[in-house]
């Protein structure tokens, strides 16, 4: 298996140390694979892909990397189609996150939540719901298998956006792998009696992680704010003659602040999902059973 790599037997051994065998992947076609994102332009193959369990091993992982002059790159859950994660370089190490999906702290009284960047936004959620809270931002379309570091990675907007806006808004600090492998907490938890209940301890270093698509540091642990869950959500949907109808309106439902997410389909990609055999009346049958069966991100 180590010929399908061109990294010496010691590097891979090194990697191996870090994380275990069962969690370093050298197979060809599984890098392939983990290095392609959905939008299926080519790309570089990642040389090697760990998939480490907590902040210590990434840590370590980046190290090795660092001091064998190997460009890293960090996966979530590989919902990404802007070559997001994709490597641009050759002898890449890519970084597989999945495995870092842990809940570590609900603390309800301080209204924040730390988890893993692992961790799916649907995992996050339903844990929270426990709890009668969610985050303000909880999730893009895909939350079924994207990940927290990956949103914030992305700056995604989606669900909750209509009132709370994206993701790096409700992040309140960070833990970040720097890219010697340094650990670097943002946000007050870095005091050493703090905890993790407020951003802007300092400088706002908490702003410069986000919507950097991994490029400043990898995303290891986040702390996201918490609101009330709540009680009733309604939905409803409309048809309009022309894109500029339906953007006018959702200019103004924006404004007024009415809607916790407000989206709508363009003709383009319509057309385009009609082309692959998906009609708009289907897909929005789909939408309606996700909304009156379990509703939001749950149902998706």
């Amino acid at each position: 298996m180590r010929e399908q790599t061109s990294l010496s037997s010691e590097a891979v051994e090194q990697f191996i140390k870090a994380v275990g065998s069962a969690n370093v992947v050298i197979d060809e076609v599984a890098r392939k694979l983990l290095s392609t994102d959905l939008s299926f332009q080519p790309g570089e193959i990642a040389d090697i892909v760990v998939c480490p369990a907590d902040s210590k091993e990434l840590s370590t992982c980046v190290t090795i990397a660092a001091s064998a002059n190997m460009p890293v790159v960090a996966r979530g859950g590989g919902m990404s189609y802007t070559q997001g994660y994709q490597p641009e370089l050759p002898g890449s190490l890519l970084v597989d996150l999945r495995r870092m999906d842990r809940v570590i702290e609900i603390n309800t009284e301080d209204m924040y939540v730390t988890v893993q960047s692992g961790c799916t936004w649907k995992k996050l959620y339903e844990a929270l719901l426990e709890h009668d809270v969610r985050t303000p931002y909880f999730g893009p379309l895909s939350g079924m298998y994207a990940t927290v570091g990956g949103a914030l990675s992305q700056n995604s907007l989606f669900l909750g956006s209509g009132l709370y806006n994206t993701t790096a808004e409700s992040a309140l600090g960070l833990t970040i792998i720097l890219a010697d492998g340094a650990i670097l907490q943002t946000g007050s938890a870095a005091h050493k009696n703090g905890q993790p209940f407020y951003r802007h301890f300092g400088p706002d270093m908490t702003g410069i992680f986000t919507a950097d698509t991994g490029a400043f540091g990898i995303k290891s642990e986040a702390t996201l704010r918490l609101i009330e869950a709540p009680e009733v959500t309604l939905f409803m949907s409309f048809g309009f003659d022309s894109l500029e109808a339906m953007l006018h309106t959702q200019t103004i439902l924006a404004r007024k602040r009415i809607c916790a997410e407000c989206y709508g389909f363009d003709p383009y990609y319509n057309k385009s999902f009609e082309n692959q055999g998906f009609t708009f009346g289907e897909g929005l049958a789909v939408l309606k059973d996700v909304a009156t069966t379990e509703g939001g991100i749950k149902g998706l």
